[in-house]
């Protein structure tokens, strides 16, 4: 069982943050904006230009959900050039906890998956904050990065039930309506027929950054597209454009 949350600290702001705040929803990108995302790749290395209005989303996470990206701080401060589109991401995984907002049967898979999306969305939103000194409280773009290349259980419902925890937390705890990047295949191989209603789709694997009907590939039926993914043209970049 993971028990995230080590930290007294943690917690301490963890309640700090838990007050109640007017709704907010990712996925506000005007059509035709243009953004990067970043996240510890980037770590060492420049950031790209974000004149002209462009918008930056970067990554709390070093690739896993109970990780720290060490240059989240810097990052962040690079995407709040346009705060108002700024965002952040986490990444996704299945796991199990006895923490968190149910009390679980050991048995209780679903339960117990349920709780470690909510305690990893915490961790993650809580580490945010304390690592940016506060300036990530402002933030109210926030997406799950749900992929392959990350730990998933062979059962489509509880990997579904992670993914219910993390956006649990953030529409109850924080009143953010996150939405979920990933691509159509993918999110039916890990996720199967989950479709979270209202949840914005920033759908990855757009051929360039011109490539609007890409928006069209919603990662489930219904789904409200935000924005999508592609490369810089040089390959050196991740480049996203509103829908």
């Amino acid at each position: 069982m993971s028990r995230l949350l080590p930290r007294a600290a943690l917690l301490a702001l963890a309640l700090l943050f838990a007050l109640p705040v007017a709704a907010q929803a990712a996925g506000s990108y005007p059509g035709g904006s243009a953004g990067y995302d970043i996240s510890w790749p980037q770590c060492g290395g420049p950031y790209p230009s974000l004149g002209g209005g462009w918008f930056g989303v970067v990554g709390v996470n070093d690739g896993r959900p109970d990780t720290t990206n060490p240059c989240f701080a810097s990052e962040l401060g690079w995407a709040e050039q346009n705060p108002t589109l700024a965002g952040i991401y986490i990444n996704e995984a299945y796991g199990t906890s006895l923490d968190g907002p149910d009390s679980c049967e050991d048995s209780d898979q679903a339960c117990l998956a349920y709780n470690y999306g909510w305690v990893t969305a915490q961790y993650a939103y809580v580490t945010a904050i304390a690592d940016s000194n506060g300036q990530a409280d402002g933030v109210t773009n926030w997406w799950l990065d749900v992929e392959v290349g990350n730990n998933w259980n062979d059962d489509p419902n509880l990997n579904a039930q992670v993914i219910r925890g993390t956006l649990d937390y953030f529409q109850q705890v924080q009143s953010i309506q996150a939405g979920i990047y990933s691509v159509d295949d993918m999110w039916s191989q890990i996720a199967g027929s989950y479709a979270p209603a209202g949840v914005p789709n920033w759908i990855a694997g757009g051929n360039d950054m011109n490539d609007f009907g890409h928006c069209g590939r919603l990662l489930w039926p219904g789904a409200t597209p935000a924005m999508f993914q592609s490369l810089t043209s040089d390959g050196s970049y991740d480049v996203d454009r509103g829908c």
